[in-house]
């Protein structure tokens, strides 16, 4: 898994695999809680024992929080979309309760204004939450995170409820869905 995330060169990754392993220390039994500590721990020997790596995603880290380079840029762009497309949608009532419809990012696009970069129409959209908010509005919004979260809540209900040796894939299944969201 840890030579997977590397070589996708990708930092969203990272952030689920952190959040997953996150949830399953805090709710795990210590069984399990050994065994994310014993992979975190062959993690932190290969970064020791090939400092390329390190470097290489300390390079990652710092590219991402320099607004200069093409990772700090596309950092920089999630949150211009979002206000863009909020405001978009807050502009017209209809359009908010709607939005544009399916597969319409693509064809319409948005124009955005991000220091630093030219102000051009943009027709990628790098979050399936904005994109579902633009192209369904608030209310496809709204219904896309009620079916989504509806799985999480079922996990976490099974997995308060049941006993502690049948509760472990409810903690997986929740742990999963929270890092894909």
């Amino acid at each position: 898994m840890f030579w997977a995330l590397y070589k996708t060169g990708s930092r969203g990754p990272w952030i689920a695999t952190a959040t997953a392993i996150g949830i399953l220390a805090v709710a795990a039994e210590p069984r399990i809680r050994k065994r994310i500590f014993a992979g975190v721990a062959l993690a932190g020997l290969l970064l020791v024992c090939r400092p390329g790596i390190l470097e290489t995603l300390v390079n990652m880290y710092l590219a991402t929080m320099d607004t200069n380079s093409m990772m700090g840029s596309s950092f920089e762009y999630r949150p211009v979309l979002f206000h863009t497309v909020t405001k978009t949608l807050n502009s017209d009532i209809m359009r908010g309760f709607l939005g544009f419809g399916l597969e319409s990012f693509r064809d319409k696009g948005l124009i955005l204004e991000m220091p630093g970069i030219e102000t051009h129409r943009w027709y990628t959209c790098d979050s399936t939450w904005i994109l579902f908010a633009y192209e369904s509005g608030y209310v496809g919004l709204i219904i896309l995170g009620s079916l989504l979260l509806r799985p999480a809540a079922m996990a976490y209900r099974s997995f308060r409820r049941l006993s502690k040796p049948d509760r472990h894939f409810s903690l997986i299944v929740l742990s999963s869905l929270v890092s894909f969201y």
